[in-house]
């Protein structure tokens, strides 16, 4: 019998999952669990854009993390296309890709006034994670 829930490193800034339901979702970045809420509002499941999930429709949203948008990036379906005479669904940016701003408003640290400090839509605060770079 194989086991199903053992995680494997993958280049030691993700880690992966890597039973057949769910193979190549992230399960962490730099060691911080990618699902959990306190990090903003981050598109999971997501891949690390290398693989992605079979059994896909055209209301699947891939999503990968980009490691230079610091962020969830999701693609959807737009048209059925043929590849070397294969048929294949093509997937593209959505077009609310880098509106992800909003899902990055933080409290100012004052708790009386709870004011969020939020980038303009299309705007991406990179530098949280482009600082060892």
């Amino acid at each position: 019998m194989l086991q199903h829930l053992i995680y494997i490193s993958y280049p030691k800034k993700f880690t992966v999952r890597s039973d057949p339901a769910t193979f190549g979702q992230i399960l962490s970045v730099e060691g911080e669990h990618f699902d959990d809420p306190s990090n903003g509002c981050n598109v999971v499941p997501a891949t690390d854009g290398s693989i992605f999930p079979g059994n896909i429709t055209r209301d699947t949203i891939l999503s990968f993390y980009s490691e230079d948008l610091c962020s969830v990036v999701p693609l959807v379906f737009k048209e059925v296309t043929t590849y070397k005479g294969i048929s294949a669904y093509k997937f593209v940016l959505a077009e609310d890709a880098l509106d992800i701003a909003a899902c990055d408003c933080k409290d100012s640290g004052d708790s009386s006034d709870h004011v969020k400090t939020c980038l303009p839509s299309g705007a991406v605060d990179v530098k949280t994670c482009q600082h060892s770079k």
